[in-house]
């Protein structure tokens, strides 16, 4: 959209844009055109984010990749990415990605997210379901805090990690489930902060006021304190916590709204910072989620040791891989239909449940107690299918979701759909001869109400009955799109997902 560039480009001697959408960068042109100031500096190119052919090394001073890392389809895109771009920039350069999603607090994120979607008609389990369904079918790249530590060691030319906690005073996905980083490349005289005073918040601090007391006492000299519980997670990890813990679903949204123990707001431990003329760095606890580390009094252009990692596990050990996800619905309908050809029909699995890992014993054996039981269906209260086309919706539904049966009053996006599973949702109906929109997805968003509005030029009807014969296509060698057409909109979400590598 060009907020980025209408920002830094003006203070800047140049400026490259890079976006793999044509229309966009037609739109960054037209504004770069219409200030004059910004024509001899700014240059913008039609470019995947790994295409960076031509692009001068040792040249930039900072790359940014604001907000959109979470779109590459795994991890090795992103660290092939880091490590070219590491020769892009000039010695004591930075890459900075913003806006990084959090795969340590996914779980609480998604415990929340089901918990507020109508949880007092669930109970536990389902909710406990909905949640692990969620994860699985996790359609954008998560990182853990710890990846970026981890490539900082496997790309020497990275010399100084930072991880911070998003700013501001707004109480949302952003701010609670989001992070920037900035990878910074040597030689730099980096503020070594692994080595100063550590104090633990509870332990050695009781609270803030303790905490106060102590920076006043301090003298303005470098000091970390840990386990500082986030306030802005509090009440995800409470409720997550007591859901764990097999409680009724009342307890856990009075976790959700009331946690036992509130925490303190980054927004906090900079107002005190600033009270006592002292820098402050924020960063997250190593392996702790919902948990801080605050550093007070160290300051400078280049800082490592910022955020201090737990392990020191390859780095895809610290994401998710989205891309599988993309595939699951795929795989479970592959799976089924396999077992439909080679076996009779009362040996067919009546469920097929999507595992990332089969749970073992201690001995290395199956633990069957530890298997969960294939219940991943819609509620219990839906209804069956009437006709054949709310059965072949159903059908469809369930296969990209990677469910194995849902009913007609199920709501689509409560089972994890979202607008990209949408538009496989319209592309496989429309192969079955069953036209509908992703627009008619997010306004009808059970079977039952797809069906009423679905157009069936080759057969089906709501009611089941045969419907008039389509026309034969034309013969002037035109293209029946009827079936075919796609909106802008669809074709721009079809594009931003599925546009991979080679």
């Amino acid at each position: 959209s060009g907020l980025l560039l209408a920002k830094l480009a003006g203070d800047c001697e140049t400026y490259w844009g890079l976006d793999f959408s044509a229309e966009a960068i037609a739109v960054l042109r037209r504004q770069v055109a219409a200030r004059p100031e910004l024509a001899e500096r700014v240059r913008l190119r039609v470019s995947a984010a790994q295409e960076l052919e031509g692009l001068p090394t040792g040249f930039f001073d900072t790359v940014v990749i604001n907000s959109v890392a979470q779109y590459f389809p795994h991890a090795a895109y992103l660290t092939d990415l880091l490590e070219a771009l590491a020769e892009l920039v000039v010695p004591g350069g930075a890459v900075f990605l913003g806006d990084q999603r959090n795969l340590r607090t996914q779980r609480a994120f998604q415990t929340a997210i089901r918990l507020r979607q109508r949880a007092e008609h669930q109970d536990e389990a389902a909710v406990s379901r909905a949640v692990e369904q969620a994860i699985m079918m996790e359609k954008e790249l998560l990182v853990d805090p710890e990846y970026f530590a981890a490539v900082a060691r496997d790309i020497p030319a990275y010399t100084a990690v930072d991880v911070r906690v998003k700013r501001g005073h707004g109480d949302n996905e952003l701010t609670r489930h989001r992070f920037d980083v900035v990878l910074r490349t040597g030689p730099v005289d980096a503020h070594d902060l692994g080595a100063i005073e550590r104090l633990r918040y509870g332990v050695d601090l009781t609270d803030l006021a303790d905490l106060e007391q102590y920076l006043a006492q301090r003298g303005g000299e470098p000091i970390r304190v840990t386990g500082i519980p986030d306030a802005r997670l509090a009440g995800e990890q409470a409720a997550l916590h007591t859901l764990t813990e097999g409680r009724q679903v009342a307890e856990v949204l009075e976790a959700l709204g009331h946690p036992d123990e509130p925490g303190i707001d980054p927004e906090t431990l900079h107002s005190l910072a600033e009270r006592h003329g002292l820098p402050v760095l924020v960063t997250y606890a190593s392996g702790a989620p919902g948990r801080l580390d605050a550093v007070f009094g160290a300051d400078g252009p280049a800082l490592t040791d910022v955020y201090l990692p737990a392990t020191r596990l390859e780095p895809g050990a610290y994401v998710n891989n989205p891309l599988g996800s993309r595939r699951l619905g795929t795989l479970v309908a592959d799976l089924r239909a396999h077992a439909e050809r080679q076996l009779p029909e009362y040996m067919v699995p009546a469920a097929f449940v999507p595992l990332d890992e089969l749970p073992m014993t201690v001995n290395g054996k199956l633990d069957r107690r530890a298997l969960p039981a294939p219940e991943f269906t819609g509620g219990t209260t839906s209804r069956a299918p009437r006709t054949e086309l709310e059965a072949l919706v159903c059908a469809v539904m369930a296969e990209v979701l990677a469910l194995p049966t849902i009913g007609i009053d199920d709501n689509f996006f409560d089972l994890g759909g979202d607008s990209i599973i949408s538009i496989q949702l319209v592309s496989r109906l429309r192969a079955a001869g069953v036209v509908l929109t992703a627009r008619d997805v997010f306004r009808h968003k059970t079977a039952a109400d797809m069906a009423a509005v679905a157009d069936t030029p080759t057969g089906i009807t709501p009611e089941g009955a045969p419907a008039p014969s389509a026309p034969p296509p034309p013969d002037d060698g035109t293209v029946d799109r009827s079936l075919v057409s796609l909106s802008d909109d669809e074709l721009s979400l079809l594009e931003s997902d599925w546009r991979l590598p080679e």
